[in-house]
């Protein structure tokens, strides 16, 4: 079974996506969302609605009273995915953030990060704090900045780079930016 732990931003909305592709591909599927549905907004809603209207199990506590709660979701995970922080992040993970990342990284599922580990600055490449520990992280379009820094690896494991269907141009145009 896959266990997606999903945020309330474009990265929770991400693992949405992933758990829809899951559902329809026949293997098990279930979500954690760190977040009241009522209070997403954008893509993530969009997404949540139809994973929910597919009938893909989600649990939601969005302060994560119930820490044992998402232990016992995550035990018999073959794969957990954290999608519960993106690039937008900024400054110190705070609660209830700490506390799922150290629960996830306890649990003995393999992880994989989407985009980035949450809590993983992804300009420097440096832990805001607590940080998921991935054996994968698959990354949109490009590396990010801080994958570079070798201290991001303990935390990326290794990362794969997904076409999502950006137009060459720009990706050219973003990538002669980042070179010093």
């Amino acid at each position: 079974p896959v266990k997606i732990c999903a945020g309330k931003g474009n990265n929770g909305g991400d693992g949405f996506v992933i758990a829809r592709h899951l559902d329809n591909a026949g293997i098990p599927v279930q979500i954690f969302l760190l977040a009241d549905p009522e209070h997403l907004t954008g893509d993530a809603a969009i997404n949540y609605q139809v994973a929910s209207r597919m009938g893909i199990p989600i649990q939601s506590d969005p302060v994560l009273s119930d820490p044992d709660a998402l232990r016992t979701f995550l035990s018999d995970a073959d794969w957990i995915v954290d999608a519960f922080l993106g690039t937008g992040v900024q400054g110190t993970i705070r609660p209830p953030f700490t506390t799922a990342i150290q629960i996830v990284n306890q649990a003995a599922g393999n992880k994989l990060a989407v985009d980035l580990p949450s809590g993983l600055d992804c300009d420097t490449g440096l832990s805001l704090g607590d940080c998921i520990i991935a054996a994968q992280t698959a990354t949109f379009v490009a590396e990010k900045k801080g994958f570079a820094i070798p201290e991001s690896k303990q935390f990326t494991g290794a990362v794969h780079v997904v076409d999502i269907g950006a137009p060459r141009q720009i990706i050219t145009e973003l990538l002669q930016k980042q070179t010093p």
